[in-house]
């Protein structure tokens, strides 16, 4: 199978939002219905000159590889952010609390630090 790109894996969370969030089934959808709409949702967001087993192509491997490589990494930075807004940071925007989040999911810190404000992993 072929690799997954950052922009092909930021599409599929869109997708995946949005078939958690229909308003008509909400959370009474059975995992048949809820991965067809994740796949159809996929496939309006994604190029329509797609290459082949890529994007909504992949079908059914769409949510198991949301599930097992997306979310724990989602869960493992909403512990850090939880760190954060326990410590309750005043005079900080809520981007500089996300940066001391960030800073603290890339290991940089184990605490919030106001230090870390500005903090951005690609520098």
């Amino acid at each position: 199978p072929k690799r997954w790109k950052s922009e092909e894996i930021a599409l599929a969370c869109q997708a995946y939002i949005g078939a958690t969030d229909n308003p008509i089934d909400g959370t009474d959808q059975d995992y048949h219905t809820f991965s067809v709409n994740l796949i159809d949702r996929f496939k309006v967001l994604s190029p329509s000159n797609c290459e082949p087993d890529t994007y909504y192509q992949r079908g059914s491997r769409v949510h198991p590889y949301l599930r097992d490589n997306v979310f724990p990494e989602v869960q493992k930075f909403q512990k850090s952010l939880r760190i954060v807004m326990v410590s309750n940071p005043t005079g900080v925007t809520e981007k500089e609390k996300e940066n001391m989040a960030v800073a603290i999911h890339c290991k940089e810190t184990k605490k919030m630090e106001y230090r870390y404000k500005n903090y951005d992993p690609s520098e």
